[in-house]
């Protein structure tokens, strides 16, 4: 019985790992995702967020509603496996590329095709 015991605090603490690192790789993914507009990082941090929540929900089953740890191992898979799945479809999905208009210079001074200063007096 000490070994169940022991065990479960091993588990507890790697995942409390899990949701810790996770819960900060999807933070991360989502500023990226912000910061560029770019959809696979939207995905990925979605897939991060959904294993952080399989290891946050496992700990409420397992602990708060039934002590059943089968149950909460399985309720880990299937977030595991949802989340697994969509960073996997980050990593392979390919972004819509959409048309740009072509580069203007905001400068006056600059031309747009060439990058060189106009000459202002002839």
């Amino acid at each position: 019985m000490t070994t169940f015991f022991t065990n479960i605090w091993v588990l507890r603490g790697l995942m409390g790992v899990i949701l810790v690192v996770g819960t900060l790789t999807a933070f991360y993914g989502f500023r990226a995702w912000h910061r560029t507009g770019s959809r696979p990082l939207f995905y990925m941090g979605v897939g991060f967020t959904l294993i952080s929540l399989a290891a946050a929900l496992s700990g409420v089953i397992y602990e708060i509603l039934t002590h059943d740890l089968l149950t909460a191992w399985i309720v880990t898979a299937a977030f595991s496996a949802a989340g697994f799945l969509v960073i996997f479809y980050s990593l392979v999905a390919r972004e819509p590329v959409s048309p740009q208009p072509p580069e203007t210079s905001r400068d006056p001074g600059v031309e747009a095709t060439g990058g060189e200063p106009r000459d202002e007096q002839g």
